[in-house]
C-alpha cells in the first residue's frame, strides 16, 4: 500500500502512522522527514492530528538533541525522564509540561542516506521497548522511508519532465 504512494498523498503515510499508534498502544506516533541535507524537511502525523484537548500534536522534532541522534542513524530509546541525556534541558523542561515518560526513536536510510525516523512516546507509564518491537518498528521505519524515496524521485522525475517539456517547447518556438 505504502509503495504505491503518490506524489501529493500522505493520507496513506497518516493512516499508517494511526495504525502503529493504536498498535503499539503509545499516545503520539510521528514520523519524521529528513531532507538530504539532513534537516528536519517535514513531520508526518497520525490522522487525526488534533489531540482531544483541540491542541495541536507535539512536534519532538523541535528536539535538536533527538534529531541530532536519529539523523545520524541512531535507535533513540528512553524508559523514563531520567533517562534524557543531560545536555538536553529543553526536552527535560518539555517532558515535565507534556507528560512524556518513555520515547523511542527509529531512524531508517534508504541508500545510506537517513531518510526519516519514526518517533514514539507514551506518557502514561514508564515503558520498556522491547528488542522485538524495535526491530519490527525499524522494518516499518524502512518501508516508510522507501515510500518517501519514491515520492522523492518520482517528484524530481515530473520536474525534469517539465523542464525537458520548457525547453522543447522554446527550442521549438
Amino acid at each position: 500500500q505504502l509503495a504505491r504512494v503518490q506524489v501529493d498523498d500522505t493520507k496513506a503515510i497518516a493512516d499508517a502512522l494511526q495504525r502503529v499508534a493504536a498498535v503499539t498502544h503509545v499516545d503520539t506516533c510521528q514520523l519524521i522527514e529528513f531532507s538530504e541535507s539532513g534537516a528536519v524537511a517535514r513531520v508526518h502525523v497520525p490522522t487525526p492530528a488534533v489531540s482531544t484537548d483541540g491542541q495541536l500534536p507535539h512536534v519532538p522534532a523541535s528536539d535538536e538533541w533527538l534529531v541530532m541522534r536519529l539523523a545520524g542513524g541512531e535507535v533513540v530509546s528512553i524508559s523514563r525522564r531520567e533517562e534524557l541525556p543531560i545536555g538536553a534541558m529543553a526536552a527535560r523542561a518539555r517532558t515535565r509540561q507534556s507528560g512524556v515518560i518513555s520515547l523511542l526513536g527509529v531512524p531508517a536510510a534508504v541508500a545510506g542516506q537517513i531518510v526519516c525516523a519514526l518517533v514514539l512516546e507514551n506518557a502514561r507509564i514508564p515503558r520498556r521497548w522491547s528488542p522485538l518491537l524495535v526491530e519490527r518498528l525499524q522494518l516499518i521505519t524502512e518501508i516508510l522511508g522507501a515510500a518517501l524515496q519514491h515520492r522523492r524521485h518520482e517528484t524530481a522525475l515530473r520536474c525534469s519532465v517539465a523542464e525537458i517539456e520548457r525547453l522543447n517547447a522554446r527550442l521549438e518556438a
